[in-house]
């Protein structure tokens, strides 16, 4: 089955990714930034998995490059798990912020899904 997913970088979304991998599905991933962007763990996790999927940098949701990885994917099953966290754990955390990041061009992304 082809999946297309977002949120790899999670460590939920990896181990979705290799649970997936191992049933033998076909897995494209989006990541919001250029791969030079991904350090630390973030970057750890994206090396585990690179000869596992195919992965787009630079593809935040309801970008033109999100939007052609959908076309040319065309997924069966499309994983929307990625979400906007940066420093969600304070107080400060910009939930609006956080809501427009995870719902850019939302009608565009679903029309092209279906």
């Amino acid at each position: 089955m082809k999946i297309l997913l977002t949120g790899a970088t999670s460590f939920t979304g990896m181990h979705f990714i290799e649970t997936l991998y191992e049933k033998g599905h076909s897995i494209t991933v989006t990541c919001r930034q250029h791969k030079e962007m991904y350090t630390g763990l973030y970057e750890q996790r994206l090396r585990r998995l690179q000869n596992k999927v195919r992965i787009v940098y630079n593809a935040p949701q309801g970008s033109d490059e999100f939007l052609r990885t959908i076309a040319q994917v065309k997924p069966e099953i499309f994983g929307w798990h990625g979400a906007y966290t940066t420093n969600y754990r304070s107080p400060s955390f910009d939930l609006i912020k956080a809501y427009q990041s995870d719902t850019t061009d939302l009608l565009t992304t679903l029309q092209s899904l279906r």
